[in-house]
């Protein structure tokens, strides 16, 4: 009797859907606009054969995402994220950067608040050695991203591209691909 009760308990758990047991990862696709809000912090700048390697730190930027496939609350969102460490190389016979950022991330859907962290690469062009941040001309940042809620996981991939503007401004689209797991 007792084997017969822990066959029927083993089909009984073995025959939950898995959809039951866990939450649904569904893939979406977002886009929206990121801007500069605060420059970053120099900590230090060290000299290379070809030009400079900058540690920065505090960079801040804001955004919001204007639509979204697959994930209904994403759209309207706000976004802030918070460089908390970049490395990049100046290279002052191409006028161009590359360098590897890591950051703090906050998305701020209708009724809920992720938070979470990116890793990432960023590279682009300069006009003036002598005026490394003020004088960037296009920038381009790809990141891989994670962030959640109590009820709410998200990540995936993102990449931005921003340009100066009007007024000192320095804004661009982000578009983002991933999946998320609410409820």
């Amino acid at each position: 009797m007792r084997k017969l009760f822990l066959i029927l308990v083993a089909m009984v758990f073995f025959a939950v859907p898995t959809s039951a047991s866990a939450h649904q990862k569904s893939p979406f696709t977002a886009s929206g606009n990121l801007c500069l809000v605060q420059l970053p912090n120099i900590r230090a700048v060290v000299l290379q054969p070809a030009g400079v390697l900058g540690l920065f730190s505090g960079e801040q930027l804001a955004g919001a995402i204007t639509s979204s496939d697959g994930w209904e609350a994403l759209e309207g969102a706000g976004i802030g994220i918070t460089i908390t460490n970049e490395r990049t190389l100046f290279d002052f016979t191409t006028l161009t950067f590359s360098g590897n950022i890591t950051g703090d991330l906050t998305v701020t859907t209708g009724g809920d608040l992720l938070t979470g962290r990116l890793e990432g690469t960023v590279s682009g062009t300069f006009l003036d050695p002598n005026d490394l941040l003020g004088s960037i001309n296009s920038s381009i940042a790809q990141a891989k991203w994670q962030a959640s809620s109590k009820t709410t996981l998200a990540k995936g991939d993102a990449t931005a591209t921003f340009t100066p503007g009007p007024s000192g401004t320095f804004c661009g689209p982000v578009n983002l691909a991933g999946a998320v797991s609410e409820g």
